[in-house]
């Protein structure tokens, strides 16, 4: 930060990932830095996300019966992991939906 008169004139550091903030730092050992850097190398988006739907999916499937203790009268369709991220009622039918678009989008 450097004032000028009135001015405050502020340098802002380039943006980095929480991975680049620790593998730049001078506080952090050379092991550990060698470890995550092994970690990120073998880090795949493509399977992470296959790996977030399957876990997501997992957890709604188990939230239903909970949705069937709450709200007996209604009927649960389907738990789509497509649409907008809401659990909307719709005639009486509770759709389940979450989506993983803003991550990596299908192909």
């Amino acid at each position: 930060m450097k004032r000028i008169v009135s001015k405050i004139i502020k340098h802002f550091s380039l943006p980095l990932s929480p991975y680049q903030r620790i593998i730049a730092s001078d506080y952090i050992k050379p092991s550990i830095k060698k470890q995550l850097t092994k970690i990120f190398r073998s880090l795949d988006p493509f399977i992470l996300q296959s790996s977030m739907k399957a876990k997501i999916k997992n957890i709604l499937r188990a939230y239903k019966p909970l949705l069937l203790l709450t709200y007996p009268h209604v009927n649960i369709e389907r738990i789509n992991l497509s649409a907008s991220g809401r659990l909307a009622k719709k005639k009486e039918t509770i759709i389940i939906t979450f989506s993983l678009d803003w991550f990596i989008p299908d192909f």
